[in-house]
């Protein structure tokens, strides 16, 4: 009786570590697809963003020069 039921302790076991092992590489697998696709995107959006904020602050400076 426990030699059948340390059997299946140790059989969960290794189970469950090779699940968390293909589960921790289909993570990173996941990650890496999610890294190459928006990464480009990200930075493409945060230089507009900047270029945006940066073109706003010119105007600006422009409005408060022509006021004076």
């Amino acid at each position: 009786m426990l030699h059948s039921s340390l059997n299946i302790f140790i059989g969960s076991t290794l189970v469950g570590i090779l699940l968390d092992l293909l589960n921790v590489i289909l993570e990173i697998h996941l990650l890496g697809i999610i890294r190459d696709c928006c990464f480009p995107l990200l930075t493409r959006n945060m230089f507009c963003l900047n270029h945006y904020i940066a073109r706003v602050i010119h105007i600006q400076s422009e409005e408060k020069n022509l006021a004076i």
